[in-house]
């Protein structure tokens, strides 16, 4: 079995990009869980981070779909999800 089209992963720059972009999505979503998405219950405002920052953009996904409502950020304070 020839697993050379994953070699790309042992390139430095890669590793390096990787976990940068980790680490803005990780504040972003830390940032949205504390201003914007409040309802969300304390162990899962550690993990999500976490989860994000190691799976990125596949995390991002899945903390948009399961853990915020559609339309979060255009929703105004007074209204109740």
């Amino acid at each position: 079995m020839n697993l050379n089209f994953l070699m790309f992963l042992t390139n430095e720059l890669f590793v390096i990009s990787w976990y940068i972009s980790g680490f803005v999505l990780a504040c972003w979503v830390i940032y949205d869980e504390l201003k914007i998405n409040t309802a969300v219950n304390k162990p899962l405002k550690v993990g999500w981070p976490i989860i994000i920052f190691f799976f990125l953009v596949i995390g991002l996904l899945l903390y948009i779909w399961t853990c915020r409502a559609p339309r979060m950020a255009y929703l105004s304070d007074d209204m109740v999800i």
